[in-house]
């Protein structure tokens, strides 16, 4: 008598996907594992960021801007507007052939003095100054921040992607082999052998491209903090940016003001109203303070007389090129107010849409924590049926598929929560 398979065994595609179910349970628990402490590693957010700043144009061009401030904070509490100038004369008549002993030596200073109100709005425009930049670094840090956000987060599914498609390979050449022995004891056809050949050829091609999905989110996390060897390794790592990434009360629904955009545009109003001032305050030149020590003789046989003179000279009219300077500051200071309102409405409408993608993203995660504990119910009862013959091996894979796709859906829905936090940190202005 001739021993006969199931049906169901004839089919290449229940191996196949027993051993794609095999290899994923495995998968979501690697992220709710216990993180291991790496030494070489980042641990915190706020340590990726003091490591990432140093590398910033705005942190490499600190030195210079604060040399340039000081500079400006010294010129404001001069009194003259330009150098004093030196002025050396003599008049004689002994070129004309008939000379008499004529001779007049002069020598003369003059100071460019610059009116109070005009030093005064110098000093104001260097304190606007220094305070728009210290609100630019603050900025620049945070955009750096949100850089870094994203390129964990980035990193972190990349890895998540890579590992599946790792383990599935695995799965599949093990189940190539195992195919293979029973090719030989005539329990499987050659049909069956091609499918899980080509099935691990394709994971195969998946692997390589989510390595080099992997190794592209390590290379811009490493252009970022400046060293491949500070980038977590695996989905245990001791970095988590999550801990950090707790969702402020739900009740603010503005950003705060201390957010280092807004308070940026803020210093750059506060700038070009002072820049305004000083312009307006500098469209009549200074006067001008001269001194001139002479010394004289009518003839040869005068004795020389020495004399002093003291001059104050006055422009009249007003600077056209600083009225031209004053018009330009107040029109970009009318468009800076503008786009201050559109930036507020923005905002707050960019934080009300991370709230709500932070709610969605917690009730997809409740939802796919639901959707595994009925998967591993079922797939409790089904191994039970299964064991006594109650129902086929399709059916039993199909509860297999099941429960590792609700826990692979739950990996990833609780990845977008946390993803969903730290972007609503970012937005509300929140610095790691």
């Amino acid at each position: 008598m001739s021993l006969r398979r199931p049906v169901f065994l004839k089919q290449p595609w229940p191996a196949l996907a027993l051993g794609f179910c095999l290899a994923l349970p495995s998968l979501p628990l690697r992220a709710a594992e216990a993180p291991r402490a790496n030494p070489a590693a980042i641990t915190t957010l706020a340590e990726a960021l003091a490591q990432a700043w140093p590398r910033h144009p705005a942190a490499r061009s600190a030195s210079a801007a604060q040399a340039l401030m000081a500079q400006q904070s010294e010129a404001a509490e001069r009194w003259l507007a330009a150098p004093p100038s030196l002025q050396l004369s003599r008049r004689s008549d002994g070129w004309g052939g008939s000379s008499q002993g004529l001779r007049e030596d002069e020598a003369a200073l003059e100071l460019p003095l610059r009116w109070p109100g005009e030093r005064q709005a110098e000093r104001r425009s260097a304190e606007a100054q220094g305070q728009h930049w210290s609100r630019a670094q603050a900025a620049a840090r945070w955009a750096l921040s949100g850089e870094l956000r994203e390129a964990w987060w980035a990193l972190r599914l990349a890895a998540t992607e890579q590992t599946a498609a790792e383990q599935q390979l695995a799965n599949l050449q093990a189940l190539r082999a195992d195919v293979q022995r029973r090719l030989k004891a005539g329990d499987l056809a050659r049909l069956d052998l091609n499918q899980a050949l080509s099935a691990e050829q394709s994971a195969q091609a998946a692997w390589a491209e989510a390595q080099a999905a992997r190794a592209a989110a390590q290379s811009n996390w490493a252009l970022l903090v400046g060293s491949a060897s500070t980038c977590p390794e695996s989905l245990d790592s001791g970095f988590d940016p999550a801990s950090a990434e707790v969702p402020t009360d739900a009740a603010a629904a503005t950003s705060t003001p201390e957010h280092p955009a807004l308070s940026l545009l803020q210093a750059r109003s506060a700038l070009l109203s002072a820049q305004l001032a000083r312009a307006r305050a500098g469209s009549y030149a200074g006067p001008t303070v001269g001194l001139a020590l002479l010394r004289e003789r009518g003839s040869s046989l005068e004795p020389a007389a020495n004399s002093a003179r003291l001059t104050l000279r006055l422009p009249l009219g007003r600077q056209p090129e600083l009225d031209l300077q004053a018009a330009q500051l107040a029109t970009e200071r009318a468009e800076l107010e503008a786009e201050l309102a559109r930036f507020q409405e923005r905002q707050a409408a960019a934080i009300v849409q991370a709230r709500q993608q932070l709610q969605r993203s917690a009730e997809q995660a409740a939802r796919a924590e639901s959707r595994l504990a009925l998967a591993a119910d079922s797939l409790s009862l089904q191994r039970h049926a299964f064991s006594l013959g109650a129902i086929d091996l399709p059916t039993r894979l199909r509860a297999e598929a099941e429960q590792a796709q609700a826990q692979l859906a739950l990996a990833r829905a609780r990845i977008e929560q946390q993803r969903s936090a730290s972007r609503l940190n970012q937005t509300l202005g929140l610095m790691p």
